[in-house]
């Protein structure tokens, strides 16, 4: 099975970690062990009880392997994109990011990654103009988003 349709079962079934964990043995196989294991942790601990005797070892596993490798898996859509970010379950979940780089990268990232959570604000701070909002809920997977912050 190819990346993409692995990718696109994820986006297919969002709360569901079975995608994800295949995911994970597919990134195993062809080189990327550290990013199975945060996948793979990260899954865990969605589902872990939070008085577990192992959630802080694995939780500072997982804080361990997204400060080492977090920029690399990231690639161009680190701080030159993004102005924050979160990671869930092992995948892109949350990011923040000004209008007009999400108008011209939004479909592409959103095709690579299944984000479900957008706040979009200026580079003061500022809110979204309105006359950006239309262009904004055109982009193509957009209709995936299901946590929106204009502020």
């Amino acid at each position: 099975m190819c990346e993409s349709a692995l990718l696109a079962a994820i986006e297919a079934e969002p709360d569901n970690d079975l995608p994800r964990l295949i995911y994970a043995d597919w990134l195993e196989e062809h080189g990327q062990a550290e990013r199975a294991e945060f996948i793979r942790l990260q899954c865990e601990l969605a589902q872990m009880p939070l008085a577990h005797p192992e959630r802080p070892h694995r939780h500072q596993r997982a804080e361990q392997l997204l400060y080492d490798h977090e920029l690399r898996w990231l690639g161009e859509w680190n701080r030159a994109r993004l102005i924050d970010w979160r990671f869930d379950r092992g995948m892109l979940d949350t990011i923040e990011m000004g209008p007009r780089p999400f108008l011209w990268h939004g479909q592409e990232l959103l095709q690579r990654e299944p984000v479900r959570r957008l706040r979009l604000n200026g580079p003061y701070g500022e809110g979204v103009a309105a006359e950006v909002i239309p262009q904004i809920i055109q982009v193509p997977h957009f209709a995936r988003i299901r946590g929106l912050d204009l502020s």
